[in-house]
């Protein structure tokens, strides 16, 4: 079980994110409305309604349009820890949906997430949850 370095930012890259599992994996990443801080999409505001409307991401993911969304979120669970402050960022290009999930290293240890282990495992469940052949941790 190796340490995390504790100076940057993570991100977890989930490609090629199947067109119905993308507003199943992004609301179980969201879990509740009070939990967005913040929604855009092209640097514009999400409505709130919209950021938890399934329809909404169901239409992005079959969209002929590239696009980028960013919701920001209070806070992310991660096994049984809620890490503060973390960035779901969906961008859509060509026929292919990526979705990354960004936290701050000093996040997770301030929740006391100090192994890339329960990370990984954590990552590997989203994956296998929605039927995403790829994922990588950076």
């Amino acid at each position: 079980m190796s340490s995390l370095r504790m100076d940057g930012l993570l991100e977890f890259l989930f490609e090629r994110v199947p067109p119905k599992h993308l507003a199943a994996m992004v609301l179980d990443l969201i879990r509740e409305e009070t939990n967005v801080d913040e929604a855009t999409r092209r640097g514009i505001d999400i409505p709130l309604m919209s950021v938890m409307d399934p329809a909404f991401w169901n239409r992005l993911a079959i969209s002929d349009d590239d696009t980028m969304c960013h919701v920001n979120l209070r806070t992310i669970r991660i096994e049984e820890k809620s890490i503060a402050r973390a960035t779901i960022m969906i961008v859509r290009y060509g026929e292919i949906t990526d979705v990354s999930v960004l936290l701050s290293t000093t996040d997770c240890r301030q929740a006391n997430l100090l192994t890339s282990k329960k990370i990984y495992c954590w990552a590997r469940t989203i994956s296998k949850k929605f039927d995403i052949d790829n994922f990588l941790v950076a």
